[in-house]
């Protein structure tokens, strides 16, 4: 069973972090984004709210669900633990998801699992959009490059 809470207690909010820690750890990646975890934390927006899947006072299931924006439509983040994976918790918070925001929702999947992949696609969502992210460390060197590989016209003057 799928229950929506506008505001979670502070041990409603440990046990999802704890999820989050869990599914990090066995799938190498964050199921949610940074902004997902300070709503956990602090709060969010008034048009955002938690979807949980509980069984005996364990959470198998948390999906984030905003509503916030009005141009590209309302947007959401799910995790199911690694335990219970397979047995259609995850297809439960799509529904429940759906249900709220509309046809236009936007479902995010961070490292692109198969499993994420298959779940999307089990459930009418189709790919749409690929974030990259590049990192350096800023006490780096920058490195020396050749403008003919970047194909640039470097000029310099007064």
């Amino acid at each position: 069973m799928i229950t929506r809470y506008q505001h979670l207690d502070s041990a409603t909010q440990q046990k999802i972090l704890e999820l989050i820690a869990r599914a990090t750890e066995h799938d190498g990646v964050p199921p949610v984004a940074e902004h997902v975890l300070l709503h956990l934390r602090h709060g969010g927006d008034k048009e955002d709210f938690h979807l949980l899947a509980e069984e005996n006072s364990e959470v198998l299931g948390y999906a984030h669900l905003d509503l916030t924006d009005e141009v590209e439509g309302p947007s959401a983040e799910l995790v199911v633990s690694p335990a219970h994976r397979s047995k259609g918790i995850g297809d439960q918070l799509i529904a429940s998801v759906k249900s709220y925001a509309g046809e236009k929702l936007r479902l995010w999947s961070h490292g692109d699992l198969p499993g994420a992949k298959n779940l999307a696609e089990k459930n009418g969502l189709k790919h749409s959009r690929t974030v990259i992210q590049m990192r350096r460390s800023l006490t780096d060197p920058i490195p020396e490059i050749d403008s003919k590989i970047l194909g640039l016209a470097i000029v310099t003057g007064k």
